[in-house]
């Protein structure tokens, strides 16, 4: 699957530029592994399976997989990738038979990591002006849970 986000994307109504503004309007930031995918109408459900609760509603554990949502043609995760998201919960209903997140801010919610350091998925974006606009945020893992934790 290509990770690239074609055309200019429509306009956002928040437009994250800081981990702590994520954090912020997130109930759950966690670190995991893709486990498997599965599309359903417009959207792209990934089964994330959770290594760290870095911002946590008490719903969510090490071990637990949990399943995140994002918009198909904003979908940029693949199986098996190591990544960072930030969520909010949403009741079960006709896409997933269980409670399930909401990637915020559709893909500004998704990192990618690489050994200590985490990415925004923003290189995925092909039009310059969305690369303009929506800044990368790479930085140590560590460095990012610390900003969440003091929202």
């Amino acid at each position: 699957m290509d990770r690239h986000i074609a055309g200019v994307l429509p306009e956002f109504p928040k437009v994250y530029q800081t981990v702590e503004q994520l954090g912020g309007d997130s109930d759950l930031v966690v670190r995991g592994v893709v486990q498997n995918r599965d599309f359903y109408k417009e959207d792209v459900v990934s089964e994330i399976k959770v290594t760290e609760v870095i911002l946590g509603d008490g719903k969510v554990s090490v071990g637990e997989v949990v399943p995140f949502v994002a918009p198909y043609v904003l979908d940029t995760l693949k199986s098996d990738d190591e990544v960072v998201l930030f969520g909010n919960l949403h009741a079960k209903d006709d896409r997933i038979q269980r409670d399930y997140y909401e990637s915020v801010g559709a893909f500004q919610g998704q990192f990618l990591v690489r050994g200590s350091k985490v990415k925004r998925l923003t290189d995925t974006l092909k039009s310059k002006v969305d690369r303009e606009a929506f800044p990368t945020l790479e930085m140590g893992i560590t460095n990012l849970s610390v900003r969440v934790q003091m929202k």
